[in-house]
């Protein structure tokens, strides 16, 4: 992918970017739709108590959605709007940005619901669905669209190619969190120092996440009837194991590294299902996934779900 911005920046600022031409932009393995090959009691189109149950979710989620927006707006002085900035311009026009609606509100960001019927949505849901339980019923998608992450995140991109002669690993990894905090990562994107707790740092005092959806679940609001969970897109290039006492990844061996200097940029819980990241920019939080969690019954009792973990 050459330079994030258009040949006019690019023939005033020759000697701050190269051009670089790159393969086109190719999903990890983890990112493949993933197709099931069974139908979940929730999502079966028979079961009209299920349709009614998630019709009711999404309308009390689309009135509180709503109330929540008209407050903010409020309080908001008049700004230029987001796609009128030249650096935002220039964002747009990435393949990343290709299902962006225009931006014309006073905000960094914005939050646009996926239609349940396009691909992108059917995507999402298909990796959420893959790695979790079948009483997790899927209420509502949001895409993210914050031009000055994305354009941060691209620009990172670039440059870890470079150091690694263009190969970097780009996953769809899963970071479940409070809905107090959802405001502020879409806006400033994933901070364990503000979003992070003690038992999210046992593999490195950095942002976590999974390539398991019902793993991230269990930092989600388990008391709420719907709760939330980003699925974002994140760099790795050089990954090793983690501990909590790691405040920076280690060097790498100088076998591989002569001058002493390169260091890794992701750590891992053994097994792979925790991945840390630890430098900024090298992640973005590109959809917003709602659902709620239907407890299982066993025999007389309501089972909790929660109660495996």
């Amino acid at each position: 992918m050459g330079g994030l911005f258009s040949s006019q920046q690019n023939k005033q600022q020759r000697n701050s970017f190269s051009s670089a031409q790159s393969a086109p932009h190719r999903p990890s393995s983890s990112a493949q739709l993933v197709s099931s090959h069974t139908t979940s009691f929730y999502e079966d189109p028979t079961n009209v108590q299920s349709h009614q149950h998630a019709a009711s979710q999404r309308q009390k989620l689309l009135e509180e959605k709503m109330r929540l927006q008209s407050k903010e707006n409020a309080r908001l002085p008049f700004v230029l709007p987001v796609s009128c900035r030249p650096l935002n311009k220039a964002v747009l026009r990435q393949p990343l940005a290709v299902n962006w609606v225009p931006m014309t509100i006073n905000s960094a960001f914005v939050r646009m619901e996926v239609e349940q019927d396009a691909q992108e949505y059917k995507t999402v849901k298909n990796l959420f669905k893959a790695t979790t339980k079948k009483e997790f019923n899927v209420i509502q998608i949001e895409r993210v669209q914050n031009p000055y992450l994305l354009g941060c995140y691209l620009l990172k991109k670039n440059e870890m190619e470079c150091m690694s002669g263009n190969y970097v690993r780009e996953m769809y990894l899963f970071h479940g969190t409070k809905q107090s905090n959802v405001n502020s990562i879409c806006e400033n994107n994933f901070d364990w120092r503000l979003h992070g707790g003690s038992t999210g740092n046992r593999f490195g005092q950095g942002v976590s996440f999974s390539p398991i959806s019902y793993y991230a679940s269990h930092y989600s609001d388990k008391n709420s009837a719907v709760k939330i969970m980003f699925l974002a897109r994140v760099l790795i290039l050089n990954i090793t194991q983690g501990h909590g006492g790691m405040i920076i990844p280690p060097l790498i061996s100088q076998t591989y590294n002569h001058n002493n200097t390169l260091r890794y940029d992701t750590s891992q819980k053994e097994n792979g299902h925790v991945i840390v990241k630890f430098s900024d920019s090298e992640y973005y939080p590109e959809y917003l996934i709602y659902y709620a969690v239907e407890p299982v019954v066993r025999g007389n009792r309501r089972h909790d779900i929660y109660d495996e973990y």
